[in-house]
């Protein structure tokens, strides 16, 4: 088995006859890219419908129960790195926001708070569905294991935030954006730091993730100027996610 590195990739570009049925990659919105993309959508929006019909003990439940299949999801990849492929390092670390977004997510599930929701709202929810318009995993080979992984795992990501917001357990508050800013700094300061000790990247702080806008930022403003984009990107995103909430609220208010 051959492994490699391409690039910024947070995981790696696999060359093994036994791992992958297409044994190669695929490209950004390919068939392929496109077809996972629908189907999440499609499965996240019938189980939001699921969820209006859920009772609130019911609805506990199956949030706790969620929280835990995720975080035993990331444990067997972490665990099919570092036994059966042999190949785990520190590049494979849970530093990414997805990983933190899977805490924020059985944070929530069992002691759900303010806070934490909005967190799944302006933080997990815009992060994973990023990862799922650019993924950096297009070099795993196709319908292998980490590429399913991958995308499964994001696609949870997605579906319970989106599902609380569908049914109104999440109530979207701009007012606790200051607060998300905070909690985001706190987090990427030390893994900035972190990055340029070990050479690594998450969170893609230490150089934009491939095909994503960041890779523009990064030819107009350099590195790490790219990150002032990367800030810029973040409050453009927040205003679209807010907007439509505080017209509602206004309205709500006349």
């Amino acid at each position: 088995m051959y492994f490699s590195w391409q690039g910024t990739n947070s995981y790696r570009c696999l060359y093994n006859m036994d791992e992958g049925v297409g044994k190669i990659g695929f490209h950004l919105y390919d068939t392929v890219h496109l077809v996972w993309i629908v189907g999440i959508g499609i499965f996240t929006f019938i189980t939001a419908l699921c969820y209006l019909r859920t009772t609130n003990e019911r609805l506990i439940g199956m949030n706790k129960v969620f929280a835990i299949t995720l975080i035993g999801l990331e444990m067997t990849k972490n665990i099919y790195l570092l036994i059966v492929l042999d190949t785990f390092s520190i590049k494979d670390l849970p530093l990414h926001l997805c990983s933190f977004s899977m805490l924020i997510i059985l944070l929530n599930a069992f002691k759900p708070s303010t806070l934490n929701s909005e967190l799944l709202y302006a933080l997990v929810l815009p992060g994973a569905l990023a990862a799922l318009l650019f993924p950096n995993w297009t070099t795993i080979p196709t319908f292998s294991y980490l590429h399913n992984h991958s995308f499964i795992y994001h696609a949870m990501l997605i579906l319970y935030p989106f599902c609380l917001l569908f049914c109104g357990r999440i109530k979207p508050n701009y007012r606790q954006l200051p607060k998300v800013s905070i909690f985001l700094i706190a987090l990427a300061t030390p893994i900035y730091i972190f990055n340029k000790l070990f050479s690594v990247n998450f969170m893609f702080l230490n150089a934009p993730s491939p095909g994503s806008p960041l890779v523009y930022f990064e030819k107009w403003l350099g590195n790490p100027g790219y990150l002032l984009g990367f800030a810029g990107l973040i409050a453009f995103v927040w205003f679209l996610m807010y907007v439509p909430f505080f017209i509602k609220n206004q309205q709500i208010d006349k």
